[in-house]
């Protein structure tokens, strides 16, 4: 009787970087990487499966989709949106055309600019959904002789220990500690050598990317914080996502994320793989080792269902 062989039995995953007839096989196992696939899932097992289909629900020029716990929202045909649930749009401002919007909620407000444009939307309860201005208001405090601004309008936003960070070209502008609108623009900023296109807080620190490298600037006093390079090479701008979760170091160097539950992380693209980043500036290259991933201008990103989906824009 002949000896059966396992010829295909699951997936480590797809490998770009070896030549095809390079990519180890185990005859025993049947298990491999795949040299190409298209629209395949592969789960924790190995099981390859075929990825679910999608379905058209709304038409039209969209861009810089969000959502946190409060209302989705989204630009269409240059206004600014709030997305319902049936997928029609409430719109409330009109916004320069084509400029992507970054966004945070900090309780019930949605903050959001796109480096020409700032407000804020309210979230929940009977103001909700109405857009506001996001100005100083008045001092209230003790004397000072500072000169205190309107926030900066600025390209990416983040919310970190009870500041407000603003990326406008090379600096991070951050406001007075629990006043999220007044910024002391003499003194209130952290200066790249390039200019920053990501921001993403963890609970005791910020990942930031310039244009040519990414750093981890730990602590929660701006006063100490220092910038420490982490990467010699960007994140892909606005593929960026946050999460509630962990990340495990093992074997061979590589990490392990669970989505479920932990602390906050932040998860993004970037030329030479999927990158992760942790408390205490923990980071790793998810992909390096096994994708080529191609050259691209700009990003997209969410987590959906436990799994990180990015998509990359040439």
């Amino acid at each position: 009787m002949p000896n059966r062989i396992s010829l295909f039995r699951g997936s480590t995953g797809l490998n770009t970087k070896l030549d095809p007839v390079r990519i180890n096989y185990d005859p025993k196992s049947g298990v491999h990487d795949l040299a190409a696939c298209k629209n395949v899932e592969i789960d924790d097992s190995g099981r390859v499966g075929r990825r679910k289909g999608y379905t058209n629900k709304a038409s039209g020029s969209y861009h810089s989709l969000w959502c946190d716990t409060g209302n989705a929202m989204v630009v269409k045909n240059n206004a600014l949106c709030v997305l319902n649930p049936d997928y029609t749009v409430t719109p409330i401002r009109n916004m320069t055309p084509g400029a992507r919007v970054s966004y945070v909620q900090v309780d019930n407000a949605i903050y959001y600019t796109n480096g020409h444009e700032r407000g804020k939307i309210k979230t929940g309860g009977y103001f909700d959904g109405l857009s506001y201005t996001w100005n100083r208001g008045d001092y209230v405090g003790p004397e000072t002789d500072r000169q205190l601004s309107d926030p900066p309008t600025g390209t990416h936003l983040e919310f970190f220990s009870g500041r407000m960070w603003i990326s406008q070209g090379r600096v991070v502008w951050f406001s007075e500690q629990f006043d999220l609108s007044a910024y002391d623009l003499a003194s209130n900023l952290i200066e790249f050598e390039d200019p920053v296109i990501m921001i993403r807080a963890t609970f005791d620190g910020l990942f930031i990317s310039t244009e040519k490298n990414t750093y981890f600037v730990a602590g929660t006093n701006p006063v100490e914080m220092a910038p420490r390079l982490i990467a010699d090479y960007p994140a892909l701008e606005w593929s960026d996502v946050k999460f509630v979760g962990t990340i495990s170091r093992i074997r061979g160097g590589t990490a392990s994320v669970n989505t479920s539950q932990g602390y906050l992380c932040a998860m993004w693209l970037s030329s030479k793989g999927i990158c992760v980043g942790g408390p205490e500036g923990q980071f790793y290259n998810l992909t390096e080792d096994k994708i080529d991933l191609p050259m691209a201008l700009s990003g997209a990103g969410l987590i959906w269902d436990g799994k990180y989906i990015g998509n990359m824009n040439p």
